[in-house]
């Protein structure tokens, strides 16, 4: 078997979108979460770094320029400087990032998040070209439910995780990703937390060693401060203050695995380790006083793997039984790894390998079942045939449940029942919430604000990302995390019934006349239509044929209903459906909801189209969409009524759109379109 190994860069730091608060005295592991207005002295500031996972990308590569603390009366800086992170680096596992002294004690209700990149690559390894915007100036204000205290002598630590799923959204018709950070706070009385969280990896090199009291001093390459942001996660400073001398104390224990790249990978006794080696340790965040200092803390970890020398990280699926006796089973290598592989190699257990899951509880063997997704820490042996990874360590994933994603427009909020109508651009789904459901508003502005709410919070008209799993009893989608949007910026939109005067203020006007001779250039009409031809729920015109600029289709969105060509009784077409298009066919059916759509990213700045033979009442309406979701909407019960029955709809808006939808109430009247009207078409 041929094996490919490539050098991949290392990112120590991590954009985020989860926030977890612990204010943490040392020593004893009991907290003091008072907060109070009139403290003075400084604390400590801890960042800790990680992330979920998602589907599609092998890398997501975050420049980080400052974190800041902000109160009503001050600023204060935690991180300055330039810093790249992949993020999916940390998908397993918590960074510790940096500690921050003489912070000054007191409330603060926000942190600001500044950057100024962000690149993606695919899982192919080629760098995505659709560009990512940053909304907001790069600037990210996280706001938890309450403020927080930095407390004189103590350490705040902020772990930061990111759920970068619920993050990027692409928007086609602007070919480009937007990323807008999703922000979940909580706040916890301990850094011992009573649930495990995930694990945490500190690299650097051996300072020091205590056999007696089982610990050693991990440190930077120059001693210097501990900031974990370099290539091997220890940043240098200059500063000469507690926990800036760049190190971290290791816990060991009876249950701690050592293992040694200078014996292959194999496990080694804790007596194998000596100061100057490079070390990666895996274990759990702890903070304790420094050396004989009980008013100064320091960070701490408590170790279960420690790997001395170059080790390698695979991520991939297990794709045969745990041999229980033989203690190995077959892994598939993903794609953009450091090592690639056609075929699955085996990976051996060791004695001492410890088997985690994501949200950092320690597993037995059992966890190892076939087609689950995992990392393995370990080394890859070539000598036997076929090659064996020799393990240290596993991450296995068993906490990810599938939720299903819609986007849409939020309606009818009854806050006692917890429920509300999610209008997408496919239908409309009723959303059942719970006290469980975590709800996020975002706000686009001159900062981007990401802030928890409550469900009282939510309104109608609202945009919203709504992650869940269908419920069988109810058929409404069960929330598990809802994200509402609102902008700083509003969408006009203007409705004009005179088409000369619509016409006069639209730029570079294209119209489709809906004749025989424009309607055969469909891709699923093969001929010229005749009088009442049924053409089938979706018909698709390319550029190139209907001589407008973008490719652009449209659709029939009742169940089985479709488009009729000049629709007609007795063979004499039906009075305003000469040249027309009905929507479900005369009679035939009641709900005659269509859409338009530009295709292949192309965007519109104004609509217009001839509606004939409807009467418009309450619920019915015109809704724009722009990246599959909805910007606005158009009553269309407020036009006054026609004696004919005809009208002319034309939209102008003041950002970009990509698609036209009618939605009709199903009032028995029977709808045709004509002759549609393009404006500002970018493609």
């Amino acid at each position: 078997m041929k094996i490919k190994t490539m050098c991949k860069s290392f990112f120590a730091f991590c954009m985020f979108a989860v926030i977890l608060l612990s204010l943490s005295s040392c020593g004893s592991g009991s907290s003091s979460n008072v907060l109070t207005s009139n403290q003075s002295g400084t604390g400590s500031v801890a960042i800790m770094l990680t992330d979920y996972p998602i589907a599609g990308f092998s890398e997501i590569i975050v420049t980080i320029t400052k974190i800041e603390l902000l109160s009503d009366d001050d600023r204060v800086t935690i991180f300055s400087g330039s810093k790249t992170v992949n993020l999916l680096d940390l998908k397993n596992e918590t960074m510790l990032f940096s500690v921050e002294n003489n912070i000054p004690s007191g409330m603060y209700e926000k942190i600001r998040l500044t950057l100024s990149s962000v690149k993606l690559i695919d899982e192919k390894g080629k760098a995505v070209k659709k560009p990512v915007k940053l909304p907001g100036n790069g600037k990210v204000d996280l706001k938890p439910s309450m403020p927080f205290a930095v407390s004189t002598g103590a350490m705040l630590t902020v772990q930061l995780d990111l759920d970068a799923e619920k993050s990027l959204k692409l928007h086609e018709n602007k070919n480009k990703y937007i990323f807008r950070p999703v922000i979940f706070v909580k706040v916890i009385s301990d850094a011992k937390q009573e649930e495990p969280e995930k694990i945490m990896r500190v690299n650097g090199i051996v300072r020091a060693i205590n056999t007696t009291d089982n610990t050693f001093t991990l440190c930077s390459d120059s001693g210097n401060r501990m900031s974990f942001s370099g290539p091997n996660n220890i940043a240098d400073n200059d500063d000469d203050d507690y926990n800036n001398d760049g190190c971290v104390t290791v816990n060991v224990s009876d249950e701690t695995s050592f293992f040694s790249s200078s014996a292959k990978g194999a496990e080694v006794p804790f007596d194998d380790l000596e100061v100057g080696d490079t070390d990666s340790v895996i274990g759990f965040f702890d903070t304790q006083y420094w050396k004989d200092d009980d008013k100064k803390c320091h960070i701490a970890i408590n170790a279960a793997v420690v790997e001395i020398g170059e080790f390698i990280k695979l991520m991939g699926t297990i794709v045969s039984e745990f041999d229980s006796a033989a203690q190995q089973f077959d892994f598939q290598i993903d794609p953009g790894q450091p090592v690639e592989s056609t075929e699955a190699i085996t990976v051996q257990l060791q004695e001492g390998t410890k088997l985690y899951s994501t949200a950092g509880k320690e597993l037995d063997k059992f966890a190892l079942i076939m087609n689950t997704k995992v990392e393995i820490d370990g080394t890859l042996l070539l000598d036997p045939d076929p090659d064996e990874l020799l393990a240290t360590f596993i991450s296995i994933d068993t906490d990810t449940i599938p939720s299903e994603k819609l986007s849409g427009e939020i309606q009818n909020v009854d806050e006692d029942a917890m429920t509300f109508d999610l209008i997408t651009s496919d239908a409309t789904v009723c959303v059942e919430a719970s006290e469980d459901t975590q709800i996020f508003l975002i706000t686009d502005g001159e900062t981007l604000m990401s802030e928890m709410i409550n469900f009282s919070d939510l309104a109608d008209t609202m945009q919203a990302d709504v992650y869940g799993i269908m419920s069988t009893d109810s058929a409404c989608l069960a929330a598990e995390t809802i994200i509402a949007f609102d902008s700083d910026e509003e969408v006009n939109i203007m409705l004009i019934t005179d088409p000369e005067a619509w016409e006069a203020m639209v730029a570079d006007l294209e119209v489709f006349e809906t004749i025989a001779e424009n309607i055969v250039f469909a891709d699923e009409v093969a001929t010229t239509p005749n009088l009442n031809e049924q053409l089938g729920s979706m018909l698709t015109f390319q550029a190139v044929n209907s001589g407008i600029s973008a490719d652009f289709a449209i659709e029939a969105l009742e169940t089985g209903a479709g488009f009729t060509f000049s629709d007609t009784e007795s063979g004499v077409p039906l009075l305003g459906y000469e040249d027309a298009l009905s929507v479900g066919d005369n009679g035939n059916f009641e709900d005659d909801d269509w859409r338009l759509s530009l295709l292949g990213g192309a965007s519109m700045m104004a609509f217009g189209v001839e509606v004939r033979e409807s009467t418009f009442v309450s619920d019915e309406s015109i809704i724009l969409y722009a990246g599959g979701e909805s910007i606005g909407s158009i009553d269309l019960s407020t036009i006054p009524v026609s004696a004919s029955n005809n009208y002319f709809i034309g939209i102008i808006v003041d950002v970009p759109f990509d698609a036209v939808g009618f939605d009709e109430d199903p009032d028995g009247d029977d709808i045709a379109i004509a002759d549609f009207r393009f404006g500002s078409i970018t493609p």
